[in-house]
């Protein structure tokens, strides 16, 4: 009877935290629709406090709308923020996207270790972004390479090699 009682505690406690995944799923699934639509309002609307909650698809999602200034002005510095964020938590895309800001410069100092680095650690799991950085690695000399690549492993050692793709309906 109390293992009973026990296991619906239990159900009662976690079943709101499975349902309040579900809708965050749908939530970023929604916002992903609406973006898609053109209505960059509701994108919006949806997917900052989502953001703000440090969800990455999220971030990215913002740092996509300030970059082309759909529904926000456009700002590369806050799309770099928010970018800079997804990357952080393992976002492949955002790594990549914030790697080439640093390559470039954009929003951010020019720096090729820095954008090297990005490139590297999106590189585990996405195999053309390695011949891409492989491509910038021209630009660099070999001590900047091996910086680079110091910094790659030190975070890599601190993060881990997680990765957090958007969610999209193909992954449901």
């Amino acid at each position: 009877m109390k293992l009973r009682g026990h296991i619906f505690a239990v159900m009662i406690v976690t079943m709101p935290m499975m349902v309040g995944c579900d809708l965050t799923v749908q939530q970023f699934l929604d916002g992903q629709q609406a973006y898609q639509a053109g209505d960059y309002d509701t994108a919006l609307f949806l997917w900052r406090p989502m953001a703000e909650l440090d969800n990455a698809g999220a971030q990215y999602g913002l740092g996509t709308m300030y970059a082309e200034g759909k529904g926000v002005p456009r700002d590369d510095v806050e799309a770099a923020k928010w970018f800079r964020k997804a990357a952080q938590q393992g976002h492949t895309k955002a790594q990549i996207v914030l790697g080439y800001m640093y390559i470039r410069g954009v929003s951010v100092p020019q720096d090729y270790v820095q954008g090297y680095m990005w490139l590297n650690i999106a590189s585990a799991n996405d195999y053309e972004v390695a011949r891409q950085r492989d491509e910038i690695a021209v630009k660099l000399t070999p001590a900047q390479i091996a910086e680079a690549q110091a910094l790659s492993r030190a975070w890599t050692a601190k993060y881990g090699k997680k990765s957090n793709p958007p969610i999209t309906a193909k992954t449901q």
